[in-house]
């Protein structure tokens, strides 16, 4: 919780996508920016609405900065103001901080979710966090992991909240109707990973609608798969890398030399282990049978 003379910043982000991760915020995300009407911030991730003990690295945010802080974290010279700036921060779906914030905004933002089948974004996240975060080398398989998440969560991982969170926040239906209640139904979409893949033009055609913007101005030849999971081969290296990229200027160079330096530290995750866990994978879409459905009805592109 923060104190209720910071929640009310005079500038905030007209749309912001609050989750959910491991789900393709960062592919939809590509293709929104595309757009000349939509401006995201010097990183994709503003991070600016955290919890003051979420883990998650960060530039700043609001409870060191305030609410005039926010702005600071996008570009100041970019000519005519985009119809909306956008924050696509996935970690706001488990921060109390963000849900506090934005429901007080005004005028409130628009809020959009993309989401994808629970048991692929389960399993993403394992191999995110085993092979390229490299940070649960104390759980050694799938089953282990998911021991891990469901029902009350392991102790070990309370310090890395997006998989302490994993097992209930791939319940999109509730969490869904948990952010409707805090900004109205006029005021909230969701699309699936699925049908933005299927047929990109579709998708962003009805995210244009819900945005009442020109369909038209997306660059729909962004990569569908823009933040796909890898092997890790040095965490250190990676570490240090990505303090240092927060240092460096958002332009194309810096990003060219992530993207090889990246490059040069990953390897290939192995195909056949999702195989393998083909039962288990069943088993967690079982599970969230009825919320996925749900999830599929309501969706723009479904």
């Amino acid at each position: 919780m923060i104190n209720p003379e910071v929640t009310m910043p005079k500038w905030a982000p007209g749309l912001i996508m609050p989750g959910v991760a491991k789900c393709g915020t960062t592919s939809l995300y590509d293709i929104l920016v595309s757009h000349p009407q939509i401006m995201g911030g010097l990183e994709k991730e503003v991070r600016y609405l955290m919890d003051v003990d979420e883990t998650q690295p960060r530039r700043t945010d609001i409870h060191k900065e305030g609410p005039l802080g926010w702005r600071a974290q996008y570009p100041d010279h970019i000519g005519p103001n985009p119809q909306y700036w956008i924050d696509a921060t996935p970690q706001y779906q488990y921060q109390q901080t963000a849900k506090d914030v934005i429901a007080k905004l005004d005028p409130l933002p628009l809020i959009l979710f993309i989401v994808r089948k629970p048991s692929d974004r389960i399993y993403s996240m394992y191999q995110y966090a085993k092979y390229h975060q490299r940070s649960i080398d104390f759980i050694a398989d799938f089953p282990a992991f998911l021991n891990a998440i469901k029902g009350q969560p392991s102790d070990a991982l309370s310090a890395q909240t997006m998989l302490y969170h994993a097992w209930p926040d791939s319940d999109y239906k509730q969490m869904f109707c948990a952010w409707r209640e805090l900004v109205g139904a006029d005021k909230i979409a969701l699309v699936t990973l699925e049908g933005l893949i299927a047929d990109p033009a579709h998708s962003m055609m009805k995210i244009a609608g819900f945005l009442d913007i020109d369909p038209n101005g997306f660059d729909l030849g962004q990569d569908q798969q823009s933040n796909a999971t890898v092997v890790t081969k040095s965490r250190m290296v990676r570490k240090i890398g990505a303090k240092l990229a927060r240092l460096l200027p958002d332009n194309g160079m810096t990003r060219s030399l992530k993207d090889r330096v990246k490059s040069l530290n990953s390897g290939t995750v192995r195909k056949d282990e999702k195989a393998d866990n083909a039962p288990l994978l069943q088993e967690i879409d079982a599970h969230f049978a009825q919320s996925w459905a749900w999830t599929q009805s309501i969706s723009l592109n479904g």
